[in-house]
């Protein structure tokens, strides 16, 4: 038996380890991506049940609390439809909606702001500038009002998206800036291999965007034979002087998340895949020992290795010719760093492909972000074995047996007013029965019947029983109390009165600690935050020009200002993001006041110094006639 030389057959090409590579080459003639689509179909379908369990928890909280789906009768009918066909009145108590808004309360209480912090204090006047530049773009993006859409996503869906890019075409002014957007999760694929609740061991991210054809060419269309190829894949969608029809409403764009897959009820929405995967490619990282700079090159760029080789060779001729012998590890060559083998090492990055719904890939390119990173972020809760939940779906079941024990309450009562009435056939005579039944029900409705002699006691009855006990407002009250219970959401949390006797120093404190219950909750969602303004933190670092930050700097009044800002310190300084309440809280407002007063008055600050800091609408016009005053008293004393 021959043995083989080696266990492992041996790579012949570094092509072969570019997965990149080896992709394109399989699409080379089709020029479409089947692989990575049906990769992406297998992940959308994974989430299926999620899109389901998401949509049924935002229609208790926002819709129909009663669409859920049964069988009666052999029919597959919603509990709304089966009530209404026994005669019952569809009643429902959402207390779903409130727990979800008392959490957005507890959100928008806070006044969330990111704030950096150079690790070095020497830079910290560095670091009031980049959180003076987060803070500016934070406003351009409205980032408060998507801070409550994630908010409710992290009650209900238990998964918020985020978004985070460098571009012209994601903001309404079309500038280059740092821009963040929502992302629908019905409209979001990730990994479900991942077991890190971090996400750091993804291997793919995606969404299905959905736009007109107007905005897909603005996006994808760079001549005329690319606007030619997106009309060819989307020629039901190019009718620009057909009038669009809308096929369906806007509050059931997504109902009870059964989307198709790409396809849309509007014909002429064009769906775009976008897919972030994580790729490797054979790369060598390098050391300047001249420069003291280390950089990375492709393992196949046999030109860069040529000028490498050039380049070193050029610097030992420069040590030879020298007046002095250099040894040969005194020469400063550009030599490889790492690991492996004049290091080179596989290097994993992400990747982005644009995808048509036939494949075509639109574009595709490494990604160019800060770090090579992808620019979704993504937490979820809790990310046990893969499952996911909103924080408040347990309250949806105390919600469920709220609804039927009010339904059932309401049927006991009208069963007791309306009792059950006996009518003896023999005095109907000719009338029909339903026209009697009509007739006896109706108010002021009259009657005629032939009643034979001796037969007057054969008169319609109507029997009442008394109904059984049922004290709702005690039932009601428990599930109540257990829908709280399982969300940890207190009575002190949502605001509501104190119950009689109860001392006003211990509901305080109750009031303050209610937050406790919910700390897991709140952590969730601030380290979400984190992650997003880190994100857009590296991005202004990354992409903002020198002129960019002076228009920071001057609305600062701090150490730098124009002409005296280094633009290379403050990219390469190291901050650490951290997400705290707003100093323009008032409660903040009036501490930092009190405290500037209490310098003012010890001499430690000036009067004007002191209008500064302070927040008073009067201060500015109090300063103002204070300089008018010193003015008119200085012209006074000149001589004539």
């Amino acid at each position: 038996m021959q043995k083989p030389d080696r266990l492992y057959r041996r790579v012949k090409s570094v092509s072969e380890m570019d997965s990149v590579r080896m992709r394109k080459k399989a699409i080379e003639r089709t020029k479409r991506d089947m692989a990575l689509l049906e990769q992406f179909r297998d992940l959308w379908l994974n989430m299926q049940s999620y899109r389901e369990q998401r949509a049924r928890a935002f229609r208790f909280a926002y819709d129909d609390q009663w669409g859920d789906l049964m069988e009666y009768d052999g029919k597959i009918m919603t509990m709304r439809q089966y009530l209404q066909q026994t005669g019952n009145i569809v009643v429902q108590s959402n207390q779903v909606q409130e727990k979800v808004e008392t959490m957005i309360g507890v959100i928008t209480r806070e006044m969330l702001e990111p704030q950096a912090t150079a690790v070095d204090a020497d830079e910290q006047a560095f670091g009031e500038i980049v959180s003076k530049g987060l803070q500016v773009n934070c406003k351009k993006n409205s980032m408060s009002e998507l801070y409550l859409d994630w908010g409710r996503e992290l009650c209900l869906g238990g998964l918020m998206v985020g978004y985070e890019t460098w571009d012209s075409a994601s903001g309404p002014d079309g500038t280059f800036d740092s821009w963040s957007s929502y992302v629908n999760p019905n409209l979001f694929v990730m990994d479900t291999l991942m077991s890190d609740s971090r996400m750091w061991d993804a291997t793919m991210f995606g969404r299905m965007i959905k736009c007109d054809f107007g905005k897909l060419a603005a996006t994808f269309a760079r001549n005329a034979d690319d606007y030619a190829i997106l009309r060819s894949i989307y020629p039901e969608q190019y009718e620009p002087l057909k009038v669009k029809a809308r096929f369906n409403t806007f509050m059931d764009r997504y109902k009870d998340g059964m989307l198709e897959w790409m396809k849309d009820d509007d014909p002429s929405v064009c769906v775009v895949l976008e897919a972030w995967t994580k790729e490797t490619k054979p790369r060598i990282r390098l050391h300047d020992w001249n420069e003291g700079t280390e950089f990375i090159i492709d393992a196949d760029d046999t030109a860069e290795r040529r000028r490498i080789k050039q380049e070193n060779q050029r610097r030992r001729a420069m040590a030879e010719s020298a007046a002095e012998a250099w040894t040969e590890d005194e020469i400063p060559y550009i030599t490889g760093d790492g690991y492996g083998e004049d290091g080179f090492f596989i290097d994993e990055f992400w990747y982005c492909r644009f995808l048509a719904p036939d494949g075509t890939i639109l574009w595709e390119g490494e990604s160019t972000l800060p770090g090579r990173n992808q620019p979704f972020i993504v937490r979820t809760i809790p990310m046990i074995d893969g499952k996911i939940q909103g924080y408040l779906y347990p309250v949806i079941d105390h919600n469920i047996i709220e609804n039927r024990a009010i339904v059932l309450h309401d049927w006991l009562l009208r069963a007791q007013v309306k009792g059950v009435t006996v009518v003896p056939k023999s005095i109907l005579g000719g009338v029909d029965p339903k026209e009697f039944a009509r007739s006896w029900t109706e108010i002021g409705g009259l009657v005629f019947v032939d009643v034979k002699p001796g037969m007057e006691k054969l008169m319609p009855q109507t029997v009442h029983s008394n109904a059984v006990n049922f004290d709702l407002s005690r039932f009601l009250q428990t599930f109540e109390h257990m829908g709280d219970k399982s969300s940890a959401i207190t009575d002190a949390l949502q605001g509501k009165t104190p119950f009689a006797g109860a001392s006003g120093t211990l509901y305080a404190q109750m009031a303050s600690n209610s937050t406790t219950t919910v700390a897991a909750f709140l952590l969730k969602f601030h380290k979400f935050l984190e992650l997003q303004h880190t994100k857009k933190m590296q991005n202004l670092l990354y992409f903002y020009d020198r002129k960019r930050w002076e228009m920071i700097v001057g609305q600062l009044d701090g150490e730098f200002d124009i002409d005296t800002l280094n633009l290379d310190d403050l990219r390469y300084i190291h901050c650490d993001l951290t997400i705290q309440e707003s100093a323009e809280t008032p409660a903040f407002r009036e501490i930092a006041e009190q405290d500037a007063k209490e310098m003012m008055n010890n001499g430690l600050i000036t009067f004007d110094e002191y209008a500064l800091i302070s927040k008073r609408p009067w201060m500015q016009k109090l300063k103002q006639y204070r300089d008018a005053r010193q003015q008119e008293a200085a012209a006074q004393q000149l001589p004539n």
